[in-house]
């Protein structure tokens, strides 16, 4: 085949680190072609989000109502039942979001929620 499908695993590997120990409802999908993409979604406390960005070496901070992603189709049909970040046409808050470059990776981020103690973290990954 031309591409390979991540395991878990190796969808750790490429983001960075594992997710926090307190992630629940973790879904990813990942794969490797000519570039490699993954996608991942996971609930998290709140206040482990920016330690788990800073681990990731992102330094940029996250902005209020802003998305990185420009479209409401995830990039694999795999991940169609969970994925569903706000996108940059939105305009109604509850959700701040990242994009920054690290090396040769690129992380675009959103975490969506109003409960001030869980959120729901989007997490995209990719190289070219």
């Amino acid at each position: 085949p031309l591409t390979e499908t991540f395991s878990l695993q190796q969808v750790i590997e490429f983001i960075g680190q594992p997710f926090p120990a307190s992630a629940t409802g973790v879904e990813v999908v990942g794969k490797a072609a000519l570039d490699t993409m993954v996608l991942a979604r996971f609930d998290a406390p709140r206040e482990e989000i920016p330690a788990y960005l800073a681990g990731l070496g992102l330094t940029t901070p996250l902005m209020a109502g802003y998305s990185p992603f420009f479209s409401v189709d995830p990039p694999y049909r795999e991940a169609a039942s969970w994925w569903s970040p706000p996108t940059a046409a939105d305009t109604l808050g509850g959700f701040d979001g990242l994009y920054q470059q690290v090396g040769s990776k690129h992380y675009k981020v959103v975490v969506v929620g109003s409960d001030p103690n869980l959120a729901t973290v989007y997490l995209q990954v990719y190289n070219t």
